[in-house]
């Protein structure tokens, strides 16, 4: 995702599952799951999950 002055980068599983209701401005909120969890993540079936999220300021 790319803002006026940042652009997000979310890193996980699935993640296409949500390009939707990002894209429809239908998610309010996004979180990574805790390091603690990351290990089950692995075993989620379908579902999306968040293990990174990097906000990183562009040069605009």
């Amino acid at each position: 995702m790319t803002f006026i002055h940042h652009e997000v980068l979310v890193r996980g599983k699935n993640l296409e599952a949500l390009m939707d209701e990002i894209d429809g401005l239908r998610v309010s909120e996004l979180r990574e799951i805790p390091e603690k969890l990351h290990p089950g993540a692995e075993d989620a079936d379908d579902e999306p999950v968040i293990l990174k999220i990097e906000v990183k300021k562009t040069g605009r």
